[in-house]
This record gives structure tokens, sequence and C-alpha cells, in this order.
């Protein structure tokens, strides 16, 4: 008995720990930039991705108002050197964080990674994944608030949580989201 538990402790893999997904950033419209150090999480799988060997953060922003935001970011490691070796940035949007789900991403290979989405008003989860550990290593990190949902729908820009309801003259929202 002994000898098959010992076999199944060596043959099945440790679960990863979970992400940490208290923020280490909150922002609102108003606060739309980071530039700093790295101060993150070793990477695991997330949105089925693995991102082992990478640095993660999570973020957490505050929409007021629903409409279309970019979220955007670019990763470096050795800032001494010039230009500094920028490496891949992945910025989900985390669906269920605990889980390590998403509801969409971008990836930049070598620059910046811009993941636009349609938001609803309310907090979401952002996770900014960078490919290095390396404790020199810095991100820029910043939200563009600024395409609201009349601006949206005047470029004819689709977003689910603006719009007209069929038959309806009137915007309803994050409601009729319910309802496609």
């Amino acid at each position: 008995m002994r000898l098959l538990i010992g076999l199944l402790v060596i043959l099945v893999p440790a679960t990863a720990a979970a992400l940490d997904c208290t923020p280490f950033l909150n922002w609102t419209c108003s606060q739309q930039g980071y530039y700093d150090y790295f101060d993150g999480q070793p990477g695991e799988i997330l949105c089925g991705m693995d991102f082992t060997g990478w640095t993660l953060h999570v973020v957490e922003v505050t929409i007021a108002t629903p409409g279309v935001y970019a979220f955007s970011g670019l990763s470096a490691y050795d800032p001494g050197a010039i230009p500094p070796n920028v490496v891949d940035t992945t910025i989900m949007l985390m669906d269920d964080c605990g889980a390590g789900t998403c509801l969409d991403s971008a990836t930049a290979s070598g620059g910046m990674a811009t993941l636009l989405a349609c938001l609803d008003a309310g907090p979401h989860l952002f996770a900014v994944a960078s490919n290095t550990t390396d404790p020199d290593g810095f991100m820029n990190i910043g939200l563009n608030c600024a395409l609201t949902c009349e601006d949206a729908e005047a470029i004819e820009f689709p977003c689910v949580h603006c719009g007209t309801v069929d038959g309806e003259t009137e915007t309803w929202g994050a409601v009729k989201a319910r309802f496609r």
C-alpha cells in the first residue's frame, strides 16, 4: 500500500498555487498609467496558456461608464540596456480570476500588447503577463478610457454594452446584454 501511495505521489503532479487575485493596482479612469520595476507573482497556467517563467500582475479597473477601453502594456528586462530588452507581454481580461479563465486576451511579441475591451460599468480584473522574471525588469501599462458608447456607435464599433435593442430607440446598456 505504501508503495502504491508513493507511486501516486510521484506520478500525479502537484496542483499549482492559484493566482493571487488581489490586485497590486486599483485604477479608475482618472489613474491611467504605471511604470516601475516588477512586483508581481510567478507565472502559471492562465486562460489556457502556460506562463511558467513569466511574472504576473493583477490590476483592478473600476469603470464608471460603459464603453470601449484599451488596456496596453510593454515589459522589458535590463533597463540599463539601450534600447531595453523588450519581452513578450500578454494582457488578459479575467472572467474567473481564481479559476484562471479569461474573457479575452492580447499578446505582443517584443512590443506593446493592446487589448480592446467592451466593458460594462463596475470593477474588472486584468492580468498582465511579462515574459521575464528578472528582478530588474520593468513594465509600462496604461488604460485608455476615451471611447464612450456614443463614440463607439458613431464609428460603428460593436460593443455589447452599448447601442440600442432592436425595435427600441433607447440605449439599455448592460441590461440588454442578458437578452442577446
